[in-house]
């Protein structure tokens, strides 16, 4: 048997990517679940790194019920948390190959025939496990969620820098009156969405052309006032 990672055939979606808040969720969010399979499933190496049980179940559980709280856990994330790998644009898909031998009707002979199997490791987590309870396939589960986590690590160094930049949050007021037209459920391909994003791009360029026009006013800029305001209103409506 042998096992490789697959491709998904369907093209990449884009996401948009997270800002700092959010990415710190998702990075502990996996981490957590990342812990809750090592004490499912106690390999002890693997065992080793996670955190003490009682920070990830509720506190006083019973040793009888830790198991079946164990799983509760994990069942409440394994939706959520194959949203923030696929989100971090890592593939969580493993293909198990195999020859299965046969009797040839038209010959009697004994043949092989390969058969293949697909596994999400999030969403099959249980299946996989079942199937192939080894270390080696418990290891292709960690590096699919590593992967998902060196990924929410970068962006978060990323956008905590990006806190202090003052042109991104220029770019997050540009663009807060179309987030809250995508709040209000108006559907990205739908033509009113289609319109209202080219009603506020003119707008932006109105506001841009005045501020220009201030600017040059403020600090003295002799200039054409009739050729810029004819450059301007071209500029503006394209």
């Amino acid at each position: 048997m042998s096992t490789e990672a697959s491709k998904s055939a369907q093209p990449v979606r884009r996401f948009r990517p997270p800002d700092y808040r959010h990415s710190k969720i998702r990075l502990a969010r996996l981490r957590k679940f990342q812990d809750l399979l090592r004490h499912y499933q106690r390999w002890p190496d693997d065992l080793a790194l996670a955190r003490p049980l009682d920070q990830l179940i509720p506190q006083g559980t019973p040793p009888s019920d830790q198991r079946r709280m164990l799983e509760l856990e994990i069942n409440k994330l394994l939706v959520i948390v194959h949203r923030d790998v696929v989100e971090a644009n890592v593939v969580p898909l493993v293909e198990y190959s195999w020859n299965e031998p046969h009797v040839d009707r038209a010959t009697a002979e004994v043949v092989r025939e390969e058969k293949k199997r697909l596994y999400d490791v999030i969403t099959h987590y249980y299946q996989l496990v079942e199937d192939h309870p080894y270390h080696k396939d418990f290891a292709a589960i960690m590096s699919v969620l590593e992967q998902a986590i060196g990924m929410y690590e970068a962006r978060v160094k990323y956008t905590f820098g990006q806190l202090f930049n003052p042109i991104e949050w220029i770019s997050w007021l540009v663009r807060l009156p179309l987030e809250i037209l995508e709040r209000a459920g108006l559907d990205q391909n739908d033509d009113m969405h289609k319109r209202a994003y080219s009603i506020y791009g003119w707008i932006i360029r109105v506001v841009f052309a005045l501020i220009l026009l201030l600017i040059a006013a403020r600090i003295g800029i002799k200039v054409d006032w009739k050729e810029l305001f004819s450059r301007t209103v071209r500029w503006v409506i394209p």
